[in-house]
């Protein structure tokens, strides 16, 4: 509670006036502002303050994923809190720190790869379906990713995730990087449903091939999950992109389809 004291002319009864404010902090996101009666010369006010809570701090409010390749560097926990740890659904209830959430929604079943380096506070990383203490949500990495290492995750269908970053205690810091497994990993995948890229290494055009798939956007993404080109799509399962204006690097094609997102690697020289 913060109490706040001052004095106030008021000219229509020629007298002064103390003002007392009264700060209740109740929920995370909320605080409420209240003047209490006047009791000998306290004036009276009755109102109340919205706040929003710390982007990541909670499901409600996350980290959004936007699209895959992503990344988030120099990341840590802290002034998250810790709200994620003994709820049902939990994926682990050993970690008291603070931890971060990011939610990220698939068009289908999507096979990524879930990269932390440069960790501090031995941060674990865990993925659910629905927020943890929501009926119903899924632990989905029973095994979470614990520390500097890589893991292969499938998504399992369309849908909103969420990626939680937890820290044993006080917080973590980390280096997050979210790239999709190479073209014929994910085993949950048809092999008529993959796509392929050719030339690769590739300096002009490239030609894209997506078998017996339906393609609706097609967007080109970089290693740091910035977007840089998005192509117009042509009739058939082949069509061309110029990707000539592309600096020299790896880049990632991610195709929406009729059968999910897919995505496939390739380089410009």
């Amino acid at each position: 509670m913060v109490y706040l004291l001052h004095e106030q002319n008021l000219n229509a009864v020629h007298m002064k006036r103390k003002i007392l404010l009264l700060i209740l902090n109740s929920e995370p996101a909320r605080q409420r502002l209240l003047a209490l009666v006047v009791a000998g010369g306290f004036l009276i006010f009755n109102f109340s303050l919205t706040s929003t809570a710390q982007t990541g701090a909670t499901c409600v409010n996350p980290v959004v994923i936007p699209a895959v390749p992503y990344a988030d560097f120099t990341q840590c926990t802290q002034g998250m809190g810790n709200d994620y740890q003994s709820q049902g659904g939990i994926c682990n209830t050993s970690y008291a720190g603070e931890d971060l959430v990011y939610s990220y929604t698939t068009f289908g079943p999507e096979c990524d790869s879930i990269i932390l380096s440069a960790t501090s506070g031995n941060p674990a990383l865990a993925i659910y379906m629905g927020c943890p203490g929501i009926t119903g949500t899924i632990c989905l990495t029973p095994t979470p990713l614990v520390g500097n290492g890589s893991m292969q995750f499938t998504f399992p269908s369309a849908g909103t995730y969420y990626i939680i970053v937890d820290a044993t205690a006080g917080y973590a810091c980390y280096d997050l990087n979210i790239i999709p497994c190479a073209v014929g990993i994910d085993e949950n995948v048809k092999e008529e449903n993959l796509i392929s890229l050719s030339p690769t290494p590739a300096t002009g055009e490239l030609s894209v091939i997506s078998y017996q798939l339906l393609v609706e956007k097609v967007e080109i993404y970089d290693v740091l999950g910035e977007k840089c080109l998005t192509p117009a799509l042509s009739k058939g399962e082949g069509f061309r992109v110029d990707v000539s204006s592309l600096a020299a690097g790896i880049y990632f094609v991610r195709l929406k389809t009729s059968e999910g997102m897919r995505s496939a690697k390739f380089v410009k020289e």
